[in-house]
């Protein structure tokens, strides 16, 4: 009895570390980094009373952080 029960704690001990090794096998694969973001507007021309709105499309669509940053590097030219 001693002996069947060393046997099934060895066995659910090397399953427990098992499934652990294969969910964080999971979450590494489910990583997508992004390839490419493509900006909808490249040019334009517009006066000071004037609003642009541009978006991103980030690809591959299925990238696991799409998230963009808008920003500016001249806050007197252009304000996000």
């Amino acid at each position: 009895m001693k002996a069947t029960k060393k046997i099934v704690a060895i066995f659910l001990a090397v399953l427990m570390t098992m499934s652990m090794f294969s969910v964080a096998l999971t979450a590494f694969a489910a990583t997508r980094k992004v390839t490419k973001i493509t900006i909808s507007k490249t040019k334009a021309t517009i006066y000071t009373t004037q609003t642009l709105k541009l978006t991103a499309k980030v690809t591959p669509t299925n990238a696991t952080n799409k998230k963009v940053t808008w920003s500016t590097s001249n806050s007197k030219v252009a304000t996000v």
